[in-house]
């Protein structure tokens, strides 16, 4: 859990990261505030259980409530700033980033495979709102459960040791269970980010694709993959949602336990004369309070994987290796462009076949047939946005995929 927490903020970048970070302290200060009406409680009680007069502790009892109200909504209003600002920032900060280095990969084959409709639309797309919204919502909610979840403990252990060992106890078996459900759940959360990224690929494919998808008829097969895509997304998340129920339900059973345990020991304690009537009904409200703490922590940190997947993604675009462009200038004898004998297909339908042509520098040439004829798409390959099945595409008598950056973007 750490280790995914960790990797999200190197992540997010330094600026952001600090940002998440300066989150976390605030986020501190809050679970103090929210564990200090365990005191508060605890004062009124000894006023109540006290025989004497109730006012000035029903006052101090108000007073500690009031500020940790009080500290609780300020640290809560910037913590969520800070939150949304560093979720959007850093996915905003890392579409230009990936974008920027998009422009020094070769166009050739990994383009073909990856560019609309394919690995790059959906990680600057879907992957990167996974990363600025729910992403920073997870793992900040998740921090923020934990963190609470201590306080108490804290707390306990200040009033009483024995009881805050069987909190701590509850604690560290609640961690287990949730350990063994996230590592459950790593394929199942890699193949989700798998479906996402397909069910991407084939909107933007079915998107761009319109036209020859009419023009060949392929409505229904293409169909059917959008389809395929969409059903596979369904049944992945169904799956997640059969896998997690399970271990939520066993969380619930352990934080409940633990509660029922710290009731039934505080009265056991406080039969035996070992602990006070006011810290027995304290502890009590104690072991309410700890479990809603845990219920946090331990229903989001379940996408938590989903989120290192995510960043994975995103990294893996950042690690390809790029053209180098700092190669040898090219002084071409002219500017012509020829196709050799050039082939390519949509699927296994062959649109273009054998084609070989020659345009000379400063001629003008006009491509013409009927609508579906292979016109865009013959331009597409002399333009190299897309690769060649078979066959070569020269410009100014040097292969495309020589050219050094600068002059392919020309």
């Amino acid at each position: 859990m750490f280790g995914i927490l960790a990797k999200f903020f190197r992540f997010s970048g330094r600026e952001n990261g600090n940002k998440f970070k300066l989150s976390i302290v605030i986020g501190l200060i809050e679970a103090l505030a929210s564990a200090m009406k365990i005191p508060a409680i605890m004062y009124i009680l000894i006023g109540l259980l006290s025989g004497k007069p109730t006012g000035k502790y029903i006052g101090g009892s108000v007073a500690i409530m009031v500020l940790a109200i009080v500290v609780d909504v300020i640290c809560k209003r910037y913590s969520t700033v800070l939150q949304t600002e560093g979720g959007y920032n850093a996915s905003a900060f890392m579409r230009i980033k990936i974008a920027e280095h998009l422009r020094y990969l070769p166009m050739g084959g990994y383009f073909n495979s990856n560019s609309i409709g394919g690995e790059i639309s959906s990680i600057t797309t879907n992957t990167m709102e996974i990363l600025g919204d729910v992403a920073a919502r997870v793992v900040m909610l998740t921090m923020q459960g934990i963190l609470e979840t201590s306080m108490i403990i804290l707390m306990l252990f200040i009033f009483d040791w024995r009881i805050g060992l069987i909190a701590a106890a509850g604690v560290l078996i609640f961690f287990g269970v949730n350990s063994v459900m996230q590592n459950a759940g790593k394929k199942d959360s890699e193949r989700k980010v798998v479906c996402d990224t397909e069910l991407v690929n084939q909107i933007m494919e079915y998107l761009q694709g319109i036209s020859e998808v009419k023009s060949y008829n392929l409505l229904g097969k293409q169909a059917k993959r959008l389809n395929d895509a969409n059903e596979a997304c369904e049944k992945i998340n169904t799956k997640m949602e059969m896998l997690f129920v399970p271990y939520h339900f066993l969380q619930s059973v352990i934080t409940k336990i633990t509660g029922a345990v710290i009731v039934a020991c505080s009265a056991y304690f406080y039969i035996n004369g070992t602990m006070s009537a006011v810290y027995a009904i304290g502890m009590t409200i104690s072991a309410f309070m700890l479990y809603a703490s845990l219920e946090c922590a331990g229903n989001y940190s379940s996408l938590l994987h989903v989120v290192s997947v995510c960043v994975d993604k995103a990294n893996a675009i950042l690690e390809l290796d790029t053209m180098d462009i700092d190669g040898k200038e090219i002084q071409p004898e002219n500017y012509d462009i020829r196709l050799s004998n050039v082939s390519f297909s949509y699927d296994k339908r062959k649109i273009i076949d054998d084609i070989s042509l020659s345009i000379p520098q400063k001629t003008t040439t006009a491509i013409v047939g009927p609508s579906g004829g292979g016109k865009s798409t013959l331009c597409n390959l002399i333009a190299r946005f897309w690769d060649v099945d078979s066959g070569g595409s020269d410009t100014w008598k040097r292969e495309c995929k020589r050219l050094q950056h600068e002059q392919s973007d020309a």
